[in-house]
């Protein structure tokens, strides 16, 4: 839908999201770039995630644990996949 800037797919549902960022929400993002991610953890920004057929959020931030230490993440092409440590939206 041209009129949407910005929109995420939950159980089948498009959702418009607001895209403003508050003040709050930038300085959440510049703490979880900075934060230091513990081993084998993977932490990022505002990158689509594909958590089912009915679900594609794209959270402000997320904590992955990486598939190499027991996480049940992965990716598909250039999109994350599977289940995140915890997001921020």
């Amino acid at each position: 839908m041209p009129e949407f800037n910005y929109a995420e797919l939950i159980d089948g549902v498009v959702y418009r999201m607001a895209s403003p960022v508050h003040l709050s929400r930038g300085i959440a993002q510049r703490d979880m770039i900075i934060w230091d991610a513990p081993p084998g953890c993977d932490p990022g920004l505002e990158s689509t995630w594909v958590m089912g057929p009915t679900k594609v959020p794209q959270p402000d931030a997320y904590m992955r644990i990486l598939p190499e230490y027991g996480g049940q993440s992965g990716e598909i092409g250039d999109y994350g996949e599977g289940a995140l440590s915890w997001s921020l939206r």
